[in-house]
């Protein structure tokens, strides 16, 4: 009777430890799931943030860009001067304008290529032109104001270089109250296309 107790002991022992075991053997292997899915959500997670950090600094870097584009135009609209560095360079200048330097960059290009005409000038002009000659090319372009300070202003503009090969000569123009000034110097100076 006695053993017959002791086996019902045993049986009772290990019947009410298999769920006690099986449950904490299953909560200990979901536990362990869950925490696989965890790290490797909380892994992508990471990387989602990486990639929308680069995106935020990149269009950051282009609202700088625009708001220095902005700040120049609305400057030279008003009058005052923007320097490449975003501050203040002061007024626009006065007087009339008195052409100083011509320039056609580069001085050599091949056919149809890309090319940038710039006039520097001490006063203020209205109209800026450089006039293009070669062969039968005779063409005029008008230039846009890209800057000034108190003194002067540098007028530019690129355009689609002659599509024929050879030597052109160019020649600054400026309008202001109705007159016409040009650089001195008799001959225009020269670039070639190749």
């Amino acid at each position: 009777m006695r053993r017959a107790v002791w086996v019902w002991v045993l049986v009772a022992f290990v019947v009410g430890l298999l769920p006690g075991g099986g449950a904490a053997w299953f909560l200990w292997r979901t536990n362990r799931e869950s925490r696989a899915q965890l790290i490797s959500r909380n892994t992508a997670l990471h990387a989602e943030n990486q990639a929308l950090q680069a995106r935020l600094n990149a269009t950051e870097a282009s609202v700088s860009v625009l708001t220095r584009q902005l700040e120049q135009q609305n400057a030279q609209s008003s009058g005052t001067a923007v320097s490449s560095a975003g501050g203040s360079a002061g007024t626009a200048p006065t007087g009339p304008p008195g052409i100083f330097e011509r320039s056609v960059s580069p001085e050599q290009v091949a056919a149809g290529g890309q090319i940038t005409l710039t006039i520097k000038l001490k006063g203020h002009a209205e109209i800026a032109k450089m006039r293009v000659v070669g062969g039968s090319f005779d063409k005029i372009y008008d230039l846009a104001r890209e800057s000034f300070d108190s003194t002067g202003e540098v007028w530019q503009k690129r355009i689609k270089a002659p599509s024929s090969p050879g030597t052109y000569r160019y020649y600054a123009i400026a309008n202001a109250a109705g007159k016409k000034y040009t650089m001195p110097g008799v001959s225009g100076w020269s670039f070639v296309v190749k």
